[in-house]
């Protein structure tokens, strides 16, 4: 539920989100939005930066999506292993998959960091000496983090792209969905609200029963990043 009333749909910040070299800036819950399940970070590293040491989320859910520069992951047996992605791309990381984040560009990175819980759930933990049957545990994607893509259960993060002058729908089905607008501009509305003009950087949430027609009201194509949560009567995760 909103904290700010009955609207399906809020912008989440006043302009686009400018980072000042903070590290982290959290986008969802905030004062304007209370969520069940959904937390949203923005996550900024300089040049030669990263975490402070190895670690896991617990058993949360960990999706990437790189908004600005390219990111690194140490994973694996001893840290030995590395995934690294460019803008646009996306990654997955496991429950308890030990890593530790690093800048491997000489200009600083920008990610999209979303769990299906809220907070950091950072938690300082040592790498085994060898890596386990299952995999590192980090993995990146073009396509998006879903099932199909990456064995998401919980978390959804896919790109939508539309030409001028076209429309789409994001269905919440009873998800908590944050929309980021990546490029173009953009008109968000849901049932029974005004519809709202977003352009590149404007966050919004769409409460979980309610779904949002986005119409690109541009001269050249617009693209949107959708983040979803597990349905709201799904069990939070401690």
């Amino acid at each position: 539920m909103s904290a700010i009333g009955q609207d399906r749909l809020v912008r989440l910040f006043d302009a686009a989100v400018v980072l000042n070299g903070d590290r982290r800036t959290e986008v969802v819950p905030s004062a304007r939005v209370a969520t069940r399940h959904l937390g949203v970070n923005l996550i900024y590293t300089p040049v030669g930066g990263g975490s402070a040491r190895s670690h896991h989320h617990g058993a949360a859910e960990t999706a990437v999506y790189v908004l600005e520069g390219r990111a690194g992951f140490y994973c694996g047996g001893g840290l030995r292993d590395r995934v690294e992605a460019d803008q646009g791309t996306f990654v997955f990381i496991t429950p308890y998959a030990v890593h530790q984040e690093y800048n491997p560009a000489p200009v600083p990175h920008t990610i999209v960091v979303a769990r299906d819980i809220h907070g950091s759930s950072w938690y300082a933990a040592d790498p085994l000496e060898t890596t386990p049957a299952t995999g590192t545990g980090v993995s990146a994607s073009q396509r998006a983090i879903d099932r199909a893509s990456c064995g998401a259960q919980r978390v959804l993060l896919t790109t939508r792209s539309l030409a001028a002058g076209a429309r789409d729908v994001v269905g919440a089905e009873g998800r908590e969905t944050a929309i980021l607008v990546l490029s173009g501009e953009a008109q968000l509305a849901a049932e029974g609200d005004r519809a709202l003009a977003g352009q590149e950087g404007d966050w919004f949430y769409v409460l979980p029963d309610a779904a949002c027609t986005v119409t690109n009201r541009g001269t050249v194509s617009a693209a949107l990043l959708v983040i979803q949560e597990p349905r709201v009567d799904e069990p939070a995760l401690a």
